[in-house]
């Protein structure tokens, strides 16, 4: 089995309309936003069902997303399609929301930044991998041949030598370095203009 590496980015898959792309993107920001949206107060079927409006309105306004140098852009564009669905949730609900923590969220929400910060994050378990970055992982691992990733995963997460790594799989150190070249290229080409993009500098090795 050969790796299977696409040149597009996942976000010019999803403005193509592409149905995996659509999946994919879901997979990797549905548990962040239901996380913001649980941070403001709502419960649990609420929260779902304001997720479900915020995947839409992005499906529906992915075109007019513009990439920029700024690394959080798209997770800015998505806070405030989020903030805002909150926010009509609970105008319809006509109810002031209490927060997590026992915070009155409408106090909260109106003194959010207008662009999401890394302070809102999902829960972070230490010496582990934020949540985002694990996902865009597991949606990359199935391109590769099981050696190669298994080569980025000791040197690039677990911070193995290319020798060590090279000895443990049988492998030269030359074609670990490669390896985790190839996969690491990868991540960034696949996630290029999404916040993970640039993660992958500070969380992997």
């Amino acid at each position: 089995m050969s790796d299977k590496v696409t040149s597009l980015s996942l976000l010019d898959r999803a403005r193509a309309d592409d149905p995996e792309a659509w999946r994919e993107i879901s997979k990797l920001y549905a548990p962040l936003v239901y996380h913001w949206c649980q941070r403001a107060g709502l419960q649990s079927h609420d929260a779902s069902d304001t997720l479900q409006n915020v995947l839409t309105s992005v499906s529906r306004h992915i075109n007019a997303f513009e990439k920029k140098k700024n690394s959080g852009s798209f997770r800015g564009w998505l806070w405030t399609i989020t903030r805002n669905e909150i926010h009509l949730h609970f105008r319809k609900a006509k109810r002031v929301p209490k927060a997590i923590g026992g915070s009155n969220a409408a106090q909260w929400m109106a003194e959010l930044p207008a662009v999401e910060s890394a302070e809102f994050d999902e829960p972070k378990v230490p010496g582990k991998l934020s949540g985002l970055v694990s996902r865009c992982l597991d949606l990359v691992e199935t391109e590769f041949q099981p050696t190669t990733w298994k080569a980025f995963q000791l040197t690039a997460i677990e911070g193995w030598t290319s020798e060590a790594a090279a000895q443990e799989l049988g492998m030269k150190p030359n074609s670990v370095r490669k390896a985790k070249s190839r996969v690491m290229h990868r991540l960034r080409t696949k996630f290029e203009g999404l916040p993970c993009d640039t993660s992958f500098e500070s969380a992997i090795r």
